[in-house]
């Protein structure tokens, strides 16, 4: 077997991984928020968002937890590309990978935009485990290219 291909497995792995962690982290924590429609006995909440119950708008609305599975969709789909067990374009491992880390991105910049927010370590894990899967897919790239 091929060391450096069992390495971007194991790599690979490990982002699969830090991603599904990010489900039930604590992305972020809105201190002060209000809830409309409720009478005041609910205002001035702090609520914690984590992979399991918030969302992203950016542009379309997204589950957090939907973007952590095209992410680990993505990493799954190198890991089989790695393995040569399939020859998928490389445009169908970087369109959900582009999309899990952007929107992931996204949530950073808000939570660290906002004066009532405290970020907290699970956003971080899917931009972290989308690194590794486009290092890994940037290796795979270099060694396979045409001379």
């Amino acid at each position: 077997m091929n060391t450096n291909r069992n390495n971007h497995v194991v790599l690979l792995g490990i982002g699969i991984v830090l991603m599904l962690a990010a489900l039930p982290a604590r992305w972020m924590t809105i201190h002060n928020a209000t809830v409309t429609g409720l009478n005041t006995v609910f205002n001035q909440q702090t609520l914690h968002i984590t992979g399991l119950n918030g969302s992203i708008t950016l542009g379309l609305k997204v589950a957090t937890w939907v973007i952590v599975l095209v992410g680990v969709s993505a990493l799954f789909l190198l890991i089989l590309n790695t393995l040569k067990v399939t020859a998928l374009s490389k445009y169908l491992v970087l369109i959900p990978l582009a999309f899990s880390s952007i929107y992931s991105a996204a949530s950073i910049i808000v939570g660290l935009g906002s004066e009532q927010t405290t970020m907290a370590f699970g956003g971080f894990l899917i931009p972290l485990g989308s690194a590794i899967g486009l290092y890994v897919f940037i290796l795979n790239y270099l060694q396979n290219r045409p001379a």
